[in-house]
């Protein structure tokens, strides 16, 4: 992947998240994935960001 495409799907990322579309984020985060230096799945980190927007609810 180039720095362009990479940025790219950043950009989108971060988009998804201040939209708080956490259905989408199966398009950048892998079913199973590292989560806090361990061994965890896609779900765990989008209940981490669900935690976060709960509590920050400003937060982008």
């Amino acid at each position: 992947m180039s720095d362009i495409d990479l940025r790219e799907m950043y950009r989108r990322y971060i988009e998804a998240i201040n939209d708080r579309a956490f259905e989408r984020m199966d398009e950048f985060i892998s079913d199973r994935t590292a989560h806090h230096g361990k061994p965890g799945t896609r779900d765990d980190v989008i209940a981490d960001l669900m935690s976060i927007v709960d509590a920050v609810p400003d937060f982008h």
